[in-house]
């Protein structure tokens, strides 16, 4: 019980030092609206008799090709993506979830090279 009682009174301390601050959030919310105007951009097909090219802009550009066969096509296409360390990965948490859950669970994407 009294382990309990010690874990209760620190929890407030954690998420006061957890919390982002408004000038982080405002930071994070500019890269977010930033990564997605240069990436959530479909993929161009041009497809002719006999060729099919297909212009990608995405840090997963397989990923971003397969989901535009799936949608043009109704393909079904499978394939793996390679496990991804700590740096190849961004903070994609949507500002608004961040406002209403700020110390909630994060989404995060691969980043891209150039970045």
């Amino acid at each position: 019980m009294h382990s309990r009682s010690i874990f209760l009174s620190l929890l407030p301390l954690c998420f006061l030092i957890c919390r982002q601050t408004p000038n982080q959030n405002s930071v994070h919310a500019k890269e977010w609206a930033e990564r997605r105007a240069r990436y959530l951009a479909e993929p161009k097909i041009h497809e002719t008799d006999s060729w099919l090219e297909i212009t990608a802009n995405d840090p997963r550009p397989l990923d971003n090709v397969v989901g535009a066969l799936v949608h043009q096509h109704g393909w079904h296409i499978n394939y793996e993506d390679p496990q991804y360390g700590k740096a190849d990965l961004v903070d994609n948490t949507a500002p608004s979830w961040l406002q209403g859950h700020p110390n909630g669970p994060r989404a995060y994407v691969v980043v891209n090279s150039a970045e």
